[in-house]
């Protein structure tokens, strides 16, 4: 991996707010690649709160209510029903099937790093812990007004901003991580570091967040083509995201 290519440092935050209306809960996601998240107000995105599939000739619909723990097991690649197994919270284990339809139902949740989405496909392993609280899930989808920021890019030139923010849609940084689509807002930043992967070619980035901790990601090629800006001493200034 080469050395740093653009860092930025974030000085000064806005706010989160509360929302979401569906049913939401408490969880530990392990995706397909082996990442471990803890998520809260997770959620199913489109559809009623239940797993649907099949075991042997039956349909079931099961309450993620009734649920403390689902592995999927997705097994060769190809077409026809995948596996699954079930843990309720009373009872034995039930291994059931799922089809395509079920395999894309996408869900959402909160990190403590930003949002995420992930498709059922893409999930191995999910533990629920409980009922989210509604009053201390944040909102992500709120715009903010920009920060205040020093940019050094790929030459190595500095330049200290006020207003730094994504020139379009609201301000945040998208990303992959492990199966997870990934969404930061830049008030939760107190430095991003850029660098190209050698091998994948895509920018990797390392995010610092205020409350101390880190979270890594790539950015998909779209992103690294996105435009912040803000003003400096000089005047307005731009620069992509790469």
């Amino acid at each position: 991996m080469r050395t740093l290519i653009c860092t930025f440092f974030i000085t000064i935050a806005t706010f989160a707010q509360v929302g979401a209306t569906r049913p939401q809960r408490d969880v530990v996601l392990v995706d397909a690649r082996g990442f471990e998240t803890r998520l809260t107000g997770f959620r199913r995105v489109t559809g009623d709160d239940q797993f649907r599939g099949y075991r042997g000739a039956s349909r079931i619909l099961v309450p993620y209510e009734r649920l403390r723990e689902i592995e999927v097991r997705p097994g060769p690649d190809g077409g026809g029903r995948k596996r699954v197994r079930l843990h309720p919270i009373e009872g034995e284990a039930i291994d059931a099937e799922y089809d395509e339809q079920e395999g894309e139902i996408l869900f959402a949740g909160f990190a403590h790093f930003g949002k995420i989405t992930i498709f059922f496909r893409d999930i191995r392993r999910l533990t629920i812990l409980g009922m989210s609280d509604p009053a201390k899930l944040p909102d992500f989808d709120r715009e903010s007004y920009g920060v205040d920021a020093e940019v050094r890019d790929r030459k190595n030139v500095r330049t200290r901003l006020t207003g730094f923010r994504r020139l379009a849609g609201a301000d945040r940084i998208r990303g992959v991580r492990g199966s997870m689509q990934v969404t930061i807002p830049t008030r939760k930043l107190k430095r991003l570091l850029l660098a190209r992967d050698e091998e994948s070619r895509l920018l990797v980035a390392t995010a610092s967040l205020r409350d101390g901790r880190q979270v890594a990601f790539h950015l998909p090629p779209y992103e690294e083509k996105t435009v912040f800006g803000g003003r400096s001493e000089l005047g307005r200034f731009r620069i992509t995201l790469g």
